[in-house]
């Protein structure tokens, strides 16, 4: 379903027919979201798996958590299928 999902998005985005919500939501719970999803891969390859939040960035966030939550989950599953030990982690911080 994610594949099709992604395939759906790619043909979307070639079509310039890409819609992003632009909705409040909390970072914070989009990042351990994506991270509780994907704890039993990076447990698998006894892999640390987690995040760190700067100071300055807010509690709520305007934007598309799903489109979000897809992009940090493809970065994790990939950090975790090419991390061969260690820790692998996502930050969050204002771009300045």
């Amino acid at each position: 379903l994610n594949l099709i999902n992604d395939v759906l998005d790619f043909s979307k985005i070639d079509a310039g027919q890409m819609q992003l919500d632009q909705i409040p939501f909390c970072l914070a719970e989009v990042i351990e979201s994506s991270i509780d999803l994907l704890a039993p891969q990076a447990e698998a390859k006894h892999l640390s798996l987690g995040a760190v939040f700067d100071f300055d960035v807010g509690v709520r966030v305007q934007g598309d958590p799903a489109r979000i939550r897809q992009i940090l989950v493809n970065l994790l599953s990939n950090a975790i299928k090419f991390t061969p030990a260690g820790h692998v982690e996502i930050k969050a911080s204002l771009w300045h």
